[in-house]
């Protein structure tokens, strides 16, 4: 959720800098219900926190595949290629540990998250998409949760959520100003 907030923040930034949401109308991605989808079952999944199953993990895998497939059909939008570039790193992680994100104890410890580092090795975090597992249990360690936020934030993040993250940055501080080649009876 910490990236919504990023997201969000990016957005009211760029009003605060000016931009308009009428501009967007030059910037509309195709097939925008995808990330809403999207969203809606990775809600569900970690709101409900159903027990541990292939049917979960298919569903997350399922959420970021119609993420990518979002990203893939608006490439020529700005930021998209930097944001698909996260969705699919953090995939290949996910993937790799058996449909679940790696978060390393150590950085849960430096965030702050004291209760959830100390759980058993394995577990599954409640409320989110993250199997604790020390760098050397996980594989792709590296791509996995392994980038503290301390208090008051107190969030781990990857390598591929920072890239999402940027790359709706970006997004947002292009999609809400005019397209700089459109003349004043386009705009």
């Amino acid at each position: 959720m910490i990236l919504l907030a990023a997201l969000a923040l990016s957005f009211i930034v760029a009003l605060a800098r000016g931009g308009r949401l009428s501009t967007l109308e030059h910037w509309l991605p195709v097939h925008g219900w995808l990330p809403g989808l999207a969203l809606l079952i990775q809600v569900l999944v970690v709101a409900l926190h159903p027990p541990a199953s292939g049917v979960i993990v298919a569903l997350l895998g399922t959420s970021l595949v119609l993420l990518l497939t979002f990203v893939i059909l608006n490439l020529g939008l700005p930021g998209m290629a930097l944001l698909g570039s996260g969705l699919a790193l953090n995939l290949v992680a996910i993937a790799a540990n058996g449909g679940w994100m790696p978060v390393n104890p150590g950085a849960l410890e430096r965030a702050g998250l004291h209760a959830l580092a100390s759980l058993p090795q394995g577990s599954l975090l409640e409320g989110s998409k993250d199997i604790l597992l020390e760098a050397e249990h996980a594989r792709l360690w590296w791509l996995g949760d392994i980038i503290p936020l301390p208090p008051p934030i107190s969030v781990v993040l990857s390598l591929g959520d920072l890239l999402v993250a940027a790359g709706g940055a970006w997004f947002w501080q292009k999609a809400l100003f005019p397209r700089p080649n459109l003349t004043a009876d386009e705009g």
